[in-house]
């Protein structure tokens, strides 16, 4: 069908490998970059790993707690909570403590509006869900949730040091820099681990610029950050005028940067083409350095980091 069809005559797909034999046969000008790909796995520290450790036991006594009408609803949840804690302990941690005033009563205005952001998280992050369904289920799982564990939880998560993956993602970035990349980009999936990175990359003396669901935003001289364009973001990472652009799968599309050569996941989708999306910001003709580099992130002993290694190695 495929060598019959009147398509193929109207149709070429080129490959990058094929562009690349172009480019060596003298057939195009503009050079094809190289991937270099990198696969970090961050130990957990002990306090974080018994924290870790009690975060998984929530959720799957929660679900089997649950009663059986009821277990997509809170299947749903704990998935949220999962892949939370996967980004950092700091989005988990905003999650539940937004969370926890709904538990067993009333939905005030603030709850309905941090429902409403997890959701908006999910799409964002290019899950195909069903908003309206997503939104009941984590109303439903309300009922049947603990708060003094997500009490005990959140307590425990605030006595934490600095994140051992952003600890990690400061070395990475020292890293690049020595090695000819002045500019990165850092890709996470939810805009609470991209507010606590900004703010610890500031503290770090890095030059830190966003983009999210909620635009672009840099930082004033008072420690506030300020809304900005996507115009405006293109322009000032391409005149330097910042080294690092943290931002959220929002810039996974039409944010496009030749210059930048480095790019670091520090957390990974669930859905592959949502990482190949983030890449192509950099991977693109015209990228002006001929290897780039993309290292990800993970936190070492999770049933992420497993999941990750057995995809990898099919």
């Amino acid at each position: 069908i495929k060598r019959s069809t009147p398509v193929r005559a109207l149709v070429s797909r080129h490959t990058r490998e094929l562009l690349r034999k172009y480019f060596k046969a003298g057939k195009m000008s503009t050079a094809i970059a190289t991937r270099q790909v990198e696969d970090r796995f961050i130990p957990l520290s002990a306090e974080e790993g018994d924290l870790y450790q009690q975060v998984e036991t929530y959720i799957s006594e929660t679900y089997n707690a649950a009663a059986p009408d009821a277990r997509n609803a809170v299947g749903f949840v704990m998935t949220i909570y999962r892949r939370r804690l996967a980004s950092s302990f700091h989005a988990l941690r905003q999650t539940m403590e937004k969370r926890k005033g709904g538990v067993g009563g009333f939905l005030t205005a603030a709850d309905e509006a941090r429902i409403d952001e997890d959701v908006a998280d999910q799409v964002e992050a290019g899950e195909e869900i069903d908003i309206e369904t997503a939104s009941e289920d984590e109303r439903r799982a309300l009922a049947f949730e603990e708060i003094a564990t997500i009490e005990t939880i959140v307590a425990d998560i605030t006595l934490l040091p600095t994140d051992t993956k952003a600890i990690e993602l400061s070395k990475v970035l020292t890293e690049l820099k020595g090695s000819g990349y002045p500019q990165v980009m850092v890709f996470t999936q939810f805009t609470d681990t991209m507010d606590y990175l900004r703010n610890l990359l500031v503290g770090a003396g890095n030059s830190v610029m966003c983009f999210s669901g909620r635009g672009g935003e840099v930082r004033n001289t008072d420690g506030t950050w300020r809304l900005i364009t996507r115009d405006d973001v293109k322009r000032r990472f391409k005149e330097g005028r910042s080294e690092v652009l943290v931002c959220t799968d929002a810039a996974a599309e039409g944010l496009n940067f030749q210059f930048c050569g480095a790019l670091v996941n520090y957390d990974m989708p669930w859905n592959p083409m949502r990482v190949e999306q983030r890449i192509g910001r950099i991977d693109r003709l015209g990228q002006r350095f001929s290897d780039i580099r993309i290292i990800n992130l993970h936190y070492e002993d999770t049933v992420e980091a497993d999941v990750y290694r057995a995809l990898r190695s099919r």
